[in-house]
């Protein structure tokens, strides 16, 4: 890859930050400790920021030009760090489109070696991931996701055509990661190739709205007040809204088949309400019948997701629950084949 960016590290940062202390939200002098806290990322950079005097602390992100798994390995994948151009830009939409504190605050943006300073949202919340290991599945939280997917997808419906990422950046995230190739590749050992591929031309020839890309629930934080805090938005793009409808939903139907009878109650309530203030805000711009699509791409999204979870490229998330792995695939199968339906109108 041809592009050259200073890589920061812990013992250069304050330097680098010294150049920019008009940006910054604190002295230089009050910074207490920085931290490197990305190890479970593979193409970028963080450090945690600890001010004095601060209750919450700061983050520095850096896109990197190589996957770092690859790179230890002797195998250098290039990865475009222009993604990160796509995550600053959506996340000061954000950060106006939906209420504060709900997304970081960017503070600045070197473009030139695709590093940004951001707020802590994490204060006082709990990483969803941690909540669902509890079997914690937070119904509550369903209206407030749909209302701020809904507003995000119905306001740059048409009307984005970039967020700033490279051309071939985009072409790599719909052709490789959400197409056939990564999330996409586990329907061939279940569906024909004419049907996926049906699947995916109804896809391209969709209206796109600018996309999370990534709702996941390692990236969602919910407080004890029920309100929720979101992170990472590197794989933004425009692209079909309903990725974002059917990866988030499928965490909560991989979870009603693990076979508790309350967990599966919460569940159904999160996709029931979810289900009631999402497609609200659809209403007002789409015909019914368009509508009756979308519900049916976005069911088709979550059995597809589900599915690269059980027998995807990257393995089984559940491989050592082989009788709850054999219900998630059944409802993987299902969905995408549209035998099976998880909204009630």
């Amino acid at each position: 890859m041809s592009i050259k960016i200073k890589l920061l590290e812990e013992d250069n940062l304050v330097t680098y930050l010294q150049k920019r202390t008009r940006r910054l939200p604190f002295s230089i002098s009050k910074i207490k400790k920085i931290q490197r806290v990305d190890k479970n990322s593979n193409s970028n950079f963080l450090y945690q920021i600890t001010v004095m005097g601060q209750a919450r602390n700061f983050y520095l992100k850096q896109a990197w030009i190589y996957n770092k798994r690859s790179f230890i390995q002797g195998n250098p994948l290039a990865v475009d760090p222009s993604r990160v151009v796509g995550e600053v830009r959506l996340l000061r939409y954000l950060y106006k489109l939906w209420p504060r504190g709900v997304v970081p605050k960017v503070y600045f943006f070197d473009k030139k070696n695709f590093v940004f300073l951001m707020s802590d949202v994490s204060v006082k919340a709990r990483l969803l991931v941690d909540e669902f290991d509890k079997n914690s599945v937070h119904p509550e939280i369903a209206r407030l996701l749909a209302d701020y997917l809904g507003l995000l997808h119905t306001k740059t419906y048409k009307k984005f055509l970039s967020v700033g990422s490279s051309k071939s950046y985009e072409r790599m995230m719909v052709n490789f990661l959400f197409g056939k190739e990564w999330w996409g590749a586990a329907l061939t050992k279940f569906f024909k190739s004419d049907k996926i591929d049906a699947f995916y031309r109804e896809v391209k020839n969709n209206r796109v709205s600018l996309i999370w890309g990534d709702p996941i629930y390692r990236n969602i934080f919910v407080t004890s007040a029920g309100q929720v805090r979101l992170v990472d938005f590197d794989f933004t793009i425009s692209y079909d809204p309903m990725v974002d409808v059917g990866v988030l939903l499928a965490h909560w139907l991989w979870m009603s088949q693990k076979g508790n009878l309350k967990l599966n109650r919460d569940c159904h309530k999160f996709i029931s309400d979810f289900d009631k203030y999402y497609w609200v805000k659809w209403k007002r711009v789409l015909r019914p019948e368009i509508l009756a699509q979308y519900k049916n791409r976005a069911q088709r999204w979550s059995g597809l997701y589900l599915l690269s979870r059980t027998d995807g490229r990257s393995g089984s998330y559940f491989e050592k629950w082989p009788a709850w792995e054999k219900r998630i695939r059944r409802l993987g199968t299902g969905l995408f084949s549209g035998e099976i339906s998880v909204f009630n109108s």
